[in-house]
């Protein structure tokens, strides 16, 4: 947001406490323009005219039911933050609420603390929406652009004479090549992929994808060059727009060219391939030209991706911070748990797509937990066979939450399994051995592990060697030997 005030809206027919909010969440932020309504008529009013970034609302209105304002709101700003308030706290109320769109669930009284901070997450969370909107914007306009410069290959494809068979060929072959890298949003995937594809469309064994950083030109991947050129290695390279070569007079490589990976702003890297013939490459020039510009617009759509990844997985995170935020015991605990499943699925051999994926399984494995009452994640001791069914609604609630974020489609399983039992106990399908997905069993050990060794509500913390043994005599009934064994090993136990 730029130097314009975050607008907000309290929404109580109790006037003393709609003044005690406003007083408050004032008297320390100068960036605050709020204004107050006592009815639901009232407030609609209001939001058309003031557009607000954030409501904070009763959920019972003397005129109308809170989640009527809230659907109102969301309708005329999707983005809007809405955070309920209400003296009658139900799992039904709260749950339809965060369906409907709220960013947070207060039980009243609450502390002007709590509320200063759930306010400031909100908001965070309205700046991230905002940011992930613009990138949206800028993928979609790279995209279009990468759609023209296909159109313009199909055309110049479409006028090349019948005599230019060879030349068609290598255009197929680019075509191919592009429409791979276009498809391809993971940057570590597509690095390699740029090589392979330089290398078929000069037909030559020896290329080397460079990327600018600090000035100099970084070797990211190589294939062939005899270990001339090597990974990681630093190269002071001329830069131009337009594709160069050069000749060596001794030495199997004859000639290497150098194509620049040129956005609009500026140069980003190259493609330098070796040549061993004694045909030039200089009449391949417009044909590697153009697997440049692709290359360099597919990294950018990447990085952008990338980008726009991690804001999403961050807007998330505010969720699960705000959980954590209502029971102290918890602050920290998803973290702790997504660097120890990390750490257990390399030990596990996993490759980099699962690891990331299980990452994000454990980040947001208890994501659900925003929509359970806090007296029930606070309580100390033994929950009720009642609020013990209360509790597992988190993952039904967590899944719900992240399941229309496509590229999380792969942590869905993770988030419902990830307390089902490997002797079948667990929930909520009572699955067992290896019809649990092996994510869910990485987080599930490191989840209970983490829990054991920190403070909780209902337990005392347990010592490594002790946690380390409790979860040692469940090797085969909540968890899968093989797992547990690699994870002792991993932690230094025994």
């Amino acid at each position: 947001m730029s130097d314009e005030k975050w607008r907000i809206l309290v929404v109580d027919d109790e006037e003393t406490l709609a003044n005690f909010i406003v007083k408050n969440i004032t008297q320390d932020n100068l960036d605050y323009d709020v204004r107050v309504a006592h009815t639901g008529n009232d407030a609609l009013k209001i939001i058309e005219g003031f557009k607000p970034h954030l409501i904070l609302e009763d959920i019972r209105l003397p005129d109308m039911n809170g989640i009527e304002i809230l659907k109102a709101a969301k309708a005329l700003d999707p983005d809007v933050q809405v955070i309920m308030m209400t003296a009658y706290a139900s799992l039904e109320s709260s749950v339809e609420a965060l369906k409907a769109g709220a960013y947070d669930y207060l039980i009243k009284p609450f502390k002007v603390e709590t509320l200063k901070n759930v306010i400031k997450n909100a908001l965070g969370k309205r700046k991230l929406q905002e940011e992930n909107r613009r990138l949206l914007s800028e993928l979609q306009k790279l995209n279009r652009e990468l759609s023209i410069a296909n159109e313009k290959l199909k055309l110049a494809k479409a006028d090349v004479d019948k005599k230019l068979e060879e030349k068609i060929k290598r255009l197929s072959v680019l075509h191919t090549w592009s429409d791979k890298l276009s498809s391809e949003l993971s940057i570590d995937s597509l690095i390699p992929l740029i090589v392979e594809g330089a290398k078929e469309v000069a037909d030559k064994g020896d290329c080397a994808l460079l990327l600018k950083e600090n000035g100099a030109f970084e070797v990211k991947e190589v294939s062939g060059f005899d270990n001339l050129i090597n990974k990681a290695e630093r190269l002071d390279l001329r830069t131009q727009e337009e594709p160069y070569v050069i000749k060596y007079e001794e030495g199997e490589i004859k000639e290497v060219i150098i194509i620049p990976l040129e956005t609009k702003e500026e140069i980003i890297g190259a493609i330098m391939i070796g040549n061993r013939e004694d045909s030039t490459l200089e009449e391949e020039k417009d044909e590697l030209s153009i697997y440049g510009n692709h290359a360099a617009i597919s990294i950018q759509n990447a990085l952008l991706f990338k980008k726009l990844e991690r804001s999403y997985i961050e807007s998330l995170m505010a969720l699960v911070k705000a959980t954590e935020a209502k029971d102290p015991s918890l602050r920290g605990h998803s973290q702790r748990v997504s660097e120890l499943a990390v750490k257990l699925a390399k030990e596990l051999g996993l490759n980099q797509e699962e690891i990331k994926y299980i990452r994000y399984g454990a980040l947001l494995h208890d994501v659900g937990k925003i929509g359970i009452r806090e007296y029930i994640l606070e309580k100390p001791g033994t929950l009720s066979r009642e609020e013990m069914e209360i509790m597992k609604e988190h993952i039904k609630i967590g899944e719900e939450i992240l399941k229309p974020i496509a590229f999380l489609k792969p942590v869905l399983p993770y988030i419902r399994y990830h307390h089902e039992n490997y002797d079948g106990s667990g929930y909520p399908e009572g699955l067992k051995g290896e019809e649990i997905p092996l994510g869910a069993q990485i987080i599930s050990i490191c989840d209970v592990y983490d829990a054991i060794t920190n403070e909780r509500s209902y337990a005392d913390r347990m010592t490594k060697e002790e946690a380390l043994n409790l979860i040692k005599n469940l090797k085969g009934k909540k968890f899968k030997p093989e797992i547990v064994d690699v994870f002792i090993k991993m932690m230094g136990g025994f």
